[in-house]
Parts: structure tokens; sequence; C-alpha cells
């Protein structure tokens, strides 16, 4: 008796976790999505050619969304149907998420510095000799709009421009995207003034972007990963009781106690 109310606790508690399981796949397919198609997120991947780098990670968490949601749909079936099958398959697939979470958290972890480094050179690269050139005007456009939206000025700082290919003509000038008050010409003698503009460099406001987007990415990872653990220890305690309680069921001998029958 004791036996039946543990594997029935289980079976139910199992349940529960494999339905916010699944709602967690629903959060990081949501987070995936609006990571794809926020319009300030894309504002800003559009800027450098090789940014848009960045979408493959989402959609590799939209995959992982979907995987969750299965797996969790799997665990489900498994616990209400107290099938040992459906419940191995379902520990399978946790361990195999769990140890490619682990493995895609330690590579970002080991190479969180190369974002930054990657996004100063692409950034010194537009200012130093895209903007303002006829083969990059859409890159000059977002240029500006991205100065605009993040407040900043220049790559490092505004006193990149003076080194630019576009400052060669405007000596001493900034670009008008680096007024606060936009105005016409607003930028002429930018470097020399004191007040009304953005100084601060755009790479380090890229940078602080991308790391509170990366933030609520590890944050519903690591929501994720403790879940993930406690669907591993449920499955494997509910397979042995189901098992355990299985081996227990007494055997029906009644067929083979009896007597054989004496043919006189």
């Amino acid at each position: 008796m004791v036996l039946e109310g543990s594997a029935t606790c289980l079976k139910y508690l199992l349940f529960a976790f494999n339905f916010m399981f699944w709602l967690s796949g629903c959060a990081i397919l949501g987070v995936a999505i609006w990571l794809r198609i926020d319009v300030q997120t894309m504002q800003y991947v559009r800027v450098g050619e090789d940014l848009e780098t960045f979408y493959i990670g989402t959609y590799v968490l939209i995959a992982a969304g979907a995987l969750v949601m299965l797996v969790g749909f799997l665990g489900c079936c498994g616990a209400i149907m107290e099938s040992p099958w459906l419940l191995a398959s379902f520990f399978a697939f946790l361990v195999l998420i769990f140890s490619a979470e682990v493995g895609g958290g330690a590579w970002a972890f080991l190479h969180r510095s190369k974002l930054e480094d990657y996004v100063r050179e692409e950034f010194q690269l537009i200012v130093q000799t895209r903007y303002d050139q006829e083969s990059y005007e859409t890159t000059t456009k977002l240029w500006d709009q991205l100065q605009i939206s993040l407040r900043c000025c220049g790559g490092e700082d505004m006193t990149d421009w003076n080194l630019s290919f576009w400052g060669s003509y405007h000596p001493r000038d900034v670009p008008d995207s680096c007024c606060m008050r936009q105005e016409r010409r607003c930028g002429r003698w930018g470097l020399t003034k004191k007040i009304g503009m953005f100084r601060q460099g755009c790479s380090s406001r890229m940078v602080s972007f991308f790391s509170s987007r990366l933030l609520i990415i590890m944050c519903v990872g690591l929501a994720v990963a403790i879940l993930q653990l406690m669907g591993m220890i449920f499955s494997l305690m509910l397979c042995c009781a189901l098992r355990g309680r299985r081996g227990s069921e007494p055997i029906d001998n009644d067929s083979n106690s009896k007597p054989p029958a004496v043919v006189v």
C-alpha cells in the first residue's frame, strides 16, 4: 500500500513537472521569436554586414524551444500512461538536451569576450571606411539611426570621425546623428563642442544592449536546466516505483495447484 501511494504521488508530481517543462519550452520559443522579430534588435543587427549571424542563435533557440515542448509532452504521456518505455525515452531526451545546454553554455562563456572585440572591429570599419560612401548608402542610413537610438557617436568615441574617410572631408565635424537635438548641420564643429553632443562610443552601447538580451536568455536557460534536473530525478524514481510494483504483483498459480485428474 505504501509503494502504491508513492508511485501515485510520483506520477502526478511528474505530470505537474512536465506541464511546467512544456511551459518553459513555450517561454524559450517565445523569447527566440521575440529576438528574431524585435524591431530594435533587427535595426542594430543590420548595421554590420556580419552581425546578422546573430540570427543563427535565434534559430537554434526556436528549434530548442520546439524540442523542449515535444519532450515535455512525451513526459506527460509517460506519467499518465505509467509507461516505463516512455519515461525512459523522456529521461534519455533530457540527458541529451541538458548535455547540449552545458556544452553550449561553456562555449558561450569561453567566447564571451569575442563578442565585444567583434563589435568594436565592425564598428570601427563602418566609421572609418564605409560611412557616406556610394556603395554603402544603406549602411550609412542604418548607422545614423543607430547613433540616434543608442545616443552614441563614433565607434570607440566621437573622435573616431576625425580619423575617418568622411572626416577627411569634414574636419572637426561629426554627423548630425551625433547631436542630442536633431537639426540640420548641428554636427558642424561637433568635436569642439562641449554640450549638445553624444560623446560615448557606439561599441560599448551595443555590447551593453546585446548583454541585456543574453542575460534574458541565460535566466530562461537556468530555469529550464533546473526543471530538467528535477525531471530526470522524478522520471527515474517513477520508473523504479513502477517496476517494483509490477515485480511485487502476485502470480496466479491456481491452475498449477490443482491435483491432476485420476483416470479410472
